[in-house]
């Protein structure tokens, strides 16, 4: 190999490490809460959850990924050995834009029913809480001391197909998890949009 060669080629290298393992965070946006709530069902075929461990992974992935911790639940709805279920209730980070604002703020007949028996106001614009928020990539393995193991690549996938579409949450074209490899690959990463420091 010639020394150009070789220099290129570490050139090459370097640029590939960059792009891999650099911190990808956008210019901060203004962001809102957006609450829904959820059904997650898992289907066991190498690892078996308890319902509470399962909840416990479900739940530290979420907050990762921008969950506001005061509003996240979860709830057992199925507590087969093979299928297990989760009904979740959270509130995560959306862009405030005049479309996601007007969904916040449209209501039906029931919706304004309920309103006027508990005699509570309805939601307006000017009531919607704003916040900082930034896109940012987030590992589904070390980061944050989630936990979560090669065990967990059925997990990751679940949620990867039922949950990431319904979250502000990017998923990149090489994402993957090795069920059969000891330890995860660290290129299983997302991109989501989470509150700035102290915003949560």
């Amino acid at each position: 190999m010639t020394i150009a060669r070789a220099t290129l080629l570490a050139t090459v290298c370097l640029l590939w490490l960059s792009s891999t393992h650099a911190a990808v965070e956008s210019e901060p946006l203004d962001a809102m809460w957006h609450q829904q709530q959820l059904n997650f069902f898992y289907r066991a075929e190498r690892t078996f959850h308890s319902c509470a461990s399962l909840a416990r992974r479900v739940a530290r992935i979420l907050q990762a990924l921008g969950a506001r911790g005061g509003t996240l639940r979860l709830r057992c709805t199925s507590e087969m050995p093979q299928h297990m279920g989760l009904e979740i209730t959270l509130a995560t980070p959306v862009e405030a834009t005049a479309e996601n604002i007007l969904e916040a703020t449209t209501f039906g007949p029931t919706d304004r029913l309920i309103a006027q028996v508990r005699g509570e106001d309805l939601l307006t614009a000017n009531d919607i809480e704003r916040f900082p928020a930034t896109w940012r990539r987030v590992s589904l393995t070390s980061a944050g001391g989630l936990g979560i193991g090669s065990g967990d690549c059925e997990l990751i996938h679940g949620m990867k197909d039922q949950i990431f579409p319904k979250l502000a949450v990017r998923v990149p074209d090489g994402f993957r998890c090795n069920h059969d490899s000891a330890v995860i690959r660290p290129n299983v990463t997302v991109e989501a949009l989470v509150p700035l420091a102290n915003s949560n």
